[in-house]
């Protein structure tokens, strides 16, 4: 634990001794909570990545449909490109939703706070 007069400023005056807040370790300053970042800004975070997702999900199922996508140059198809953004896609789908589960197990209580995107426990 930090007490008044751990830290000074540069001139060293002693009525600038102040046992900082910034410098306390973060449970100290927050309690139990370890989250770094405020839940609103990993909402927004979750938000996009269910977006992200859909979108790939989308083009997945604009390609089953029959639609192509090529790669060109100046507006003229060099070669078709399908398979590869096919892959990509499938990609995002199956890592968002890895992500999203882990999102939901720590929410929930079931998977522990620093378990990978796996699933797995370090």
């Amino acid at each position: 634990m930090l007490i008044a007069g751990d830290f000074r400023c540069r001139a060293d005056c002693a009525r600038c001794t102040l046992a900082l807040a910034w410098r306390l370790p973060y449970r100290m300053r927050m309690g139990d909570l370890d989250r770094l970042v405020p839940s609103g800004i990993i909402e927004q975070w979750v938000f996009h990545l269910r977006r992200q997702r859909a979108r790939a999900a989308d083009s997945i199922w604009l390609i089953d449909q029959g639609f192509t996508l090529h790669d060109g140059h100046g507006g003229t198809p060099q070669h078709d490109a399908t398979a590869r953004w096919r892959a990509e896609q499938e990609t995002v789908v199956e890592e968002v939703t890895a992500l999203l589960a882990l999102y939901d197990g720590i929410n929930l209580g079931k998977i522990d706070a620093d378990a990978s995107p796996d699933g797995s426990q370090p």
